[in-house]
């Protein structure tokens, strides 16, 4: 009896611990934008805590123009940018390597 017990208290303890290195991991992930609209839910997600919950560190990065911030996501800078779409046309027209997922 005092042997299951033992057993169940160490299972117990490395569970707690592989848990919590599981959320102590975090990553980091930069995101540029040029102008504020459509940002909104990333400000409120963040100061929520809903990121950080899903072990998200967002980098909110404002970036004034669309082909400097680009510039930077070229150069992989960033991860995401949010921007409009005439720098994302020409840069395209140019032919960097980058993707485009419009929103």
């Amino acid at each position: 009896m005092k042997t299951i017990k033992l057993v169940a208290a160490l299972i117990s303890i490395w569970l707690g611990l592989a848990t919590a290195a599981v959320h102590a991991q975090t990553t980091n992930v930069s995101i540029a934008f040029n102008g504020f609209g459509g940002t909104a839910p990333l400000f409120v997600g963040q100061e929520v805590g809903i990121f950080k919950k899903q072990g998200l560190n967002l980098e909110l990065i404002f970036i004034p123009g669309g082909s400097l911030s680009l510039q930077a996501l070229i150069g992989k800078s960033l991860d995401l940018l949010m921007t409009g779409g005439p720098p994302v046309v020409n840069a395209y027209l140019r032919e960097p390597r980058s993707k485009s997922l419009p929103g």
